[in-house]
């Protein structure tokens, strides 16, 4: 009898371990639906030749654009306690990407504040696209703003609370922990690109040589990422300030265009895992340190005639309608 009832008991603990594992992250509904509108605020949704007024509770098909006016803004709620708050002329696409679970925000300009579950990311990714960067939420709050001045266009990252990983073309951040503020400035013709650290630190894996493995650098607060475009070639140089107010350069490559060379870089930090892309030439395992995570790299290349990436590299994403004069 007293072992029929340890039994029974034992039954019942692991059910409620399967049940907090379960619903340890809110599934996504079909559609998104949106809250606390404000404001000038406008969709388009799939099919539509022209934007409408925006309708407080309504449910939308991803692939819905939102565009906000002057102290105007929105909620999109993806499921509860999964969020995305678009400020004020904000323009940004909510996109389902290939499959349900995995969601994209293309922002073209404007702001985002993103905050989702602790558990999220077990059943979910979901990307902030710009036309700089990728940042990838994992366990987190952040807030992702894009300006433009001429052909010059700056995306600035702000990780709040948690974890997100930035990625472009030319280089990728695995972790970004919470506190870290970095600007990602690109060209309009994608030939020129800067990552500025304002605020905390991060570790970038920058592209190497042909036949090397990808450099795991350390950027301090006050570093700049510089990758230039010249002919088939990307000049790469990494400068980091010094105690005496002066600048060092740490990092000068010259690494060809990936335009056949994939680079798969899974990152595995506790029971997570997220993918970003760089480019190199060859296949490696790298252990980044980290004094709060211990983060595994593993980079995978595959040489083919076309490029195929497992994580979309920032370019020419929808064409949304421009936000117009206010």
């Amino acid at each position: 009898m007293k072992k029929a009832g340890l039994m029974l008991v034992g039954a019942i603990v692991a059910m409620m371990i399967l049940g907090e594992t379960v619903n340890a992250a809110t599934a996504f509904d079909v559609k998104f639906t949106l809250k606390q509108v404000t404001g000038e605020c406008m969709v388009k949704e799939p099919g539509a030749a022209k934007f409408t007024d925006a309708k407080e509770g309504a449910a939308y098909a991803y692939g819905t654009e939102i565009k906000t006016g002057r102290k105007s803004s929105a909620v999109v709620v993806f499921a509860p306690k999964n969020e995305c708050l678009v400020l004020a002329q904000t323009l940004v696409a909510i996109q389902e990407k290939g499959k349900p679970s995995d969601k994209s925000l293309y922002l073209t300009q404007g702001t985002v504040q993103v905050k989702l579950e602790k558990d999220f990311h077990k059943q979910h990714t979901l990307q902030v696209e710009t036309p700089t960067a990728i940042c990838g939420a994992l366990e987190c709050e952040f807030e992702v703003s894009v300006g433009k001045l001429n052909k010059i266009i700056k995306t600035l990252v702000h990780a709040i609370e948690g974890r997100i990983s930035v990625g472009g073309r030319d280089f990728s951040i695995p972790i970004v922990m919470g506190g870290t503020r970095l600007t990602v400035t690109g060209s309009a013709d994608h030939t020129q690109s800067k990552i500025e650290i304002i605020k905390g630190s991060v570790k970038i894996l920058v592209p190497a040589k042909p036949g090397q493995p990808p450099q795991v650098v350390t950027l301090p607060v006050g570093s700049v990422f510089a990758a230039v475009v010249n002919g088939d070639v990307i000049n790469i140089t990494v400068t980091i300030p010094k105690p005496d107010g002066t600048t060092e350069t740490i990092v000068t490559v010259v690494v060809p265009l990936p335009h056949t060379t994939t680079t798969t870089t899974t990152i595995h930090t506790d029971d997570s895992s997220t993918t970003t892309t760089v480019p190199s030439s060859t296949s490696t395992t790298t252990t980044i340190p980290s004094s709060t995570t211990t983060t595994t790299t593993t980079t995978t290349t595959t040489t083919t005639t076309t490029t195929t990436t497992t994580t979309t590299i920032p370019g020419p994403g929808p064409t949304p309608t421009p936000v117009g004069k206010r």
